[in-house]
Protein backbone atom coordinates (compact mmCIF):
# COMPACT_ATOMS: atom_id res chain seq x y z
CA UNK A 1 0.00 0.00 0.00
CA UNK A 2 1.38 3.31 -0.67
CA UNK A 3 2.20 5.83 1.73
CA UNK A 4 1.04 9.20 1.25
CA UNK A 5 4.10 11.98 1.79
CA UNK A 6 2.05 15.45 2.54
CA UNK A 7 5.10 17.27 4.05
CA UNK A 8 6.65 19.72 1.70
CA UNK A 9 10.06 18.94 2.64
CA UNK A 10 9.83 15.12 2.35
CA UNK A 11 8.11 15.72 -1.04
CA UNK A 12 11.26 18.07 -2.21
CA UNK A 13 13.58 15.06 -1.07
CA UNK A 14 11.91 12.26 -2.86
CA UNK A 15 11.50 14.34 -6.08
CA UNK A 16 14.73 15.44 -6.06
CA UNK A 17 16.42 11.88 -5.53
CA UNK A 18 14.19 10.63 -8.11
CA UNK A 19 15.01 13.65 -10.61
CA UNK A 20 18.76 12.53 -9.76
CA UNK A 21 18.33 9.21 -10.24
CA UNK A 22 16.88 9.55 -13.80
CA UNK A 23 18.71 12.67 -15.04
CA UNK A 24 22.11 10.08 -16.05
CA UNK A 25 20.22 8.03 -18.02
CA UNK A 26 18.21 10.65 -19.78
CA UNK A 27 21.73 11.91 -20.61
CA UNK A 28 23.69 8.68 -21.47
CA UNK A 29 19.93 8.25 -23.68
CA UNK A 30 20.95 11.40 -25.19
CA UNK A 31 24.20 11.06 -25.97
CA UNK A 32 23.46 7.50 -26.96
CA UNK A 33 21.09 9.05 -29.19
CA UNK A 34 23.64 11.51 -30.57
CA UNK A 35 26.42 9.25 -31.20
CA UNK A 36 24.31 7.08 -33.21
CA UNK A 37 23.34 10.40 -35.33
CA UNK A 38 26.76 10.94 -35.54
CA UNK A 39 27.35 7.53 -36.83
CA UNK A 40 24.16 7.46 -39.31
CA UNK A 41 26.04 10.86 -40.63
CA UNK A 42 29.69 9.65 -40.61
CA UNK A 43 28.29 6.15 -43.22
CA UNK A 44 26.23 8.58 -45.61
CA UNK A 45 28.88 10.96 -45.76
CA UNK A 46 31.51 7.78 -46.69
CA UNK A 47 28.63 6.33 -49.48
CA UNK A 48 28.32 9.94 -50.98
CA UNK A 49 31.96 10.69 -50.95
CA UNK A 50 32.83 7.01 -52.32
CA UNK A 51 30.22 7.55 -55.17
CA UNK A 52 31.89 10.99 -55.92
CA UNK A 53 35.28 9.56 -56.13
CA UNK A 54 34.73 6.55 -58.22
CA UNK A 55 31.86 7.21 -60.58
CA UNK A 56 33.75 8.30 -63.44
CA UNK A 57 36.26 5.33 -62.73
CA UNK A 58 34.37 2.73 -65.15
CA UNK A 59 34.31 5.76 -68.03
CA UNK A 60 38.45 6.36 -67.24
CA UNK A 61 38.96 2.44 -67.14
CA UNK A 62 37.21 1.59 -70.07
CA UNK A 63 38.81 4.34 -72.63
CA UNK A 64 41.80 2.06 -72.16
CA UNK A 65 39.90 -0.97 -74.22
CA UNK A 66 40.81 1.27 -77.57
CA UNK A 67 44.53 0.91 -77.09
CA UNK A 68 46.45 -0.85 -79.63
CA UNK A 69 49.53 -2.51 -79.73
CA UNK A 70 50.25 -2.99 -76.12
CA UNK A 71 53.47 -3.46 -75.07
CA UNK A 72 54.67 -6.23 -72.35
CA UNK A 73 55.22 -3.06 -69.61
CA UNK A 74 51.99 -1.57 -70.66
CA UNK A 75 50.14 -4.97 -70.02
CA UNK A 76 51.66 -5.38 -66.58
CA UNK A 77 51.11 -1.95 -65.64
CA UNK A 78 47.83 -2.31 -66.80
CA UNK A 79 47.11 -6.06 -65.39
CA UNK A 80 47.92 -3.54 -62.05
CA UNK A 81 45.40 -1.41 -62.66
CA UNK A 82 42.67 -3.75 -63.11
CA UNK A 83 43.67 -5.58 -59.91
CA UNK A 84 43.15 -2.35 -58.14
CA UNK A 85 39.95 -2.06 -59.62
CA UNK A 86 38.77 -5.96 -58.71
CA UNK A 87 39.90 -5.02 -55.32
CA UNK A 88 37.76 -1.55 -54.94
CA UNK A 89 34.87 -3.34 -56.27
CA UNK A 90 35.10 -6.06 -54.38
CA UNK A 91 35.37 -3.81 -51.18
CA UNK A 92 32.64 -1.47 -52.21
CA UNK A 93 30.20 -4.81 -52.51
CA UNK A 94 31.35 -5.90 -49.03
CA UNK A 95 30.53 -2.42 -47.81
CA UNK A 96 27.16 -2.46 -49.47
CA UNK A 97 26.30 -5.52 -47.91
CA UNK A 98 27.37 -4.03 -44.31
CA UNK A 99 25.73 -0.48 -44.96
CA UNK A 100 22.45 -2.53 -46.23
CA UNK A 101 21.65 -3.70 -43.10
CA UNK A 102 22.02 -0.50 -41.47
CA UNK A 103 20.45 1.23 -43.79
CA UNK A 104 17.10 -1.34 -43.33
CA UNK A 105 17.30 -1.35 -39.79
CA UNK A 106 17.10 2.50 -39.54
CA UNK A 107 15.31 2.62 -42.77
CA UNK A 108 16.75 5.39 -44.27
CA UNK A 109 16.97 6.04 -47.76
CA UNK A 110 18.81 3.73 -50.04
CA UNK A 111 19.10 5.79 -53.02
CA UNK A 112 22.76 6.44 -52.75
CA UNK A 113 23.02 3.40 -51.44
CA UNK A 114 22.02 1.65 -54.81
CA UNK A 115 24.13 4.28 -56.54
CA UNK A 116 27.08 2.45 -54.87
CA UNK A 117 26.63 -1.07 -55.80
CA UNK A 118 25.59 0.14 -59.39
CA UNK A 119 29.20 1.94 -59.48
CA UNK A 120 31.02 -1.39 -57.93
CA UNK A 121 29.31 -3.49 -60.53
CA UNK A 122 30.17 -1.09 -63.27
CA UNK A 123 33.60 -1.22 -62.02
CA UNK A 124 34.09 -5.12 -61.73
CA UNK A 125 32.03 -5.55 -65.40
CA UNK A 126 34.61 -2.86 -66.97
CA UNK A 127 37.63 -4.71 -65.47
CA UNK A 128 36.38 -8.03 -66.42
CA UNK A 129 35.78 -6.74 -69.96
CA UNK A 130 38.93 -5.15 -70.01
CA UNK A 131 40.92 -8.22 -68.82
CA UNK A 132 39.04 -10.75 -71.47
CA UNK A 133 40.45 -8.05 -73.83
CA UNK A 134 43.68 -7.77 -73.49
CA UNK A 135 44.83 -11.19 -71.59
CA UNK A 136 42.33 -13.45 -72.81
CA UNK A 137 41.10 -13.04 -76.14
CA UNK A 138 45.26 -12.44 -77.98
CA UNK A 139 45.52 -15.71 -76.96
CA UNK A 140 42.28 -17.19 -78.58
CA UNK A 141 43.28 -18.16 -82.21
CA UNK A 142 40.02 -18.28 -83.73
CA UNK A 143 39.10 -14.51 -82.04
CA UNK A 144 42.29 -13.36 -83.73
CA UNK A 145 41.59 -14.90 -86.84
CA UNK A 146 38.52 -13.44 -87.15
CA UNK A 147 40.05 -10.09 -86.15
CA UNK A 148 42.33 -10.24 -88.75
CA UNK A 149 39.70 -11.10 -91.36
CA UNK A 150 37.50 -7.81 -90.13
CA UNK A 151 40.55 -5.87 -89.97
CA UNK A 152 41.37 -7.02 -93.48
CA UNK A 153 38.24 -6.11 -94.97
CA UNK A 154 38.04 -2.53 -93.67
Amino acid sequence: MPVFVADPVQKHIKLTALQHAFAPTHLDEQASTDKLLDAISVMKARVQATCDFMAPMPNRLAELSWFTQVSADELVRLDGILKLADKCSHVMVQNYVKFGKSYQQLQLDRTMLRRYKEIASELKEVSTDLRARFFELPHDAEIMRLMQQLSGSA
